[in-house]
């Protein structure tokens, strides 16, 4: 939500989550008479949902525009969107149909749909840069690539929390290479570029994304 924004009650909190969940549902029910691969429409619902809760949470639900879409692509997922390479060249694709999704169901007229779809083929392109320019990455997401580097399992609770305490015990120097000052202030402040529990990135998607597909080789 924007700094403007008034804090949302737990009743609006569970409003929301629920239409995410609903919307969500709405899409991949859409996307399976369009993609038989289950590895393909993995990656493209995955991506919808995060456009979704980009929508809902970051800009109160506002209509959908080529405003919104760019912002999306060159500021919210750069920033916090911890994906594999392979899955950030597959995003714009998948935003085509997100697109056709929203015109289909009447959330975009067919006229924001065509201004859209050609925002979309100009983002490509600096869309892939974006993702792997470090200097856009927001903290959880240079802790999550730091914990890849340093072979770390996020999902693995003991194995996060012993990370983050040797991590905020290193030189200042050494972490405020990772985490600008500017997120926490002063670098002279005691606590600059600490990590804390609620800074722990969700596990890469591209972890559940695996083992899905050993569970399906498996036949589980």
């Amino acid at each position: 939500m924007g700094g403007d924004s008034p804090s949302l009650s737990s009743a609006d909190v569970e409003r929301i989550e629920k239409g995410l969940v609903q919307l969500s549902k709405r899409f991949a029910a859409w996307y399976v008479g369009i993609e038989d691969d289950p590895d393909r429409r993995e990656v493209v619902t995955s991506v919808a949902t995060l456009l979704f809760e980009f929508r809902a949470w970051y800009r109160d639900g506002d209509p959908w525009d080529e405003e919104m879409l760019h912002q999306a692509l060159m500021g919210h997922l750069p920033r916090k969107a911890d994906l594999d390479e392979a899955d950030v060249h597959a995003t714009p694709g998948a935003t085509h149909f997100v697109l056709q999704f929203l015109g289909e169901v009447g959330e975009i007229s067919d006229g924001m749909l065509g201004r859209m779809t050609a925002e979309l083929a100009e983002l490509a392109p600096e869309f892939v840069r974006a993702m792997a320019d470090p200097d856009n990455f927001g903290m959880a997401k240079r802790l999550a690539r730091q914990m890849d580097l340093e072979g770390i399992d996020p999902s693995q609770a003991e194995e996060l929390q012993a990370w983050m305490a040797d991590f905020n015990e290193r030189p200042i120097e050494e972490r405020a290479e990772l985490i600008p000052d500017s997120v926490f202030g002063r670098p002279s402040d005691p606590g600059v570029g600490q990590a804390w529990a609620g800074d722990a990135p969700r596990p890469k998607r591209r972890q559940d994304h695996a083992a899905r597909k050993r569970n399906r080789r498996r036949g589980g």
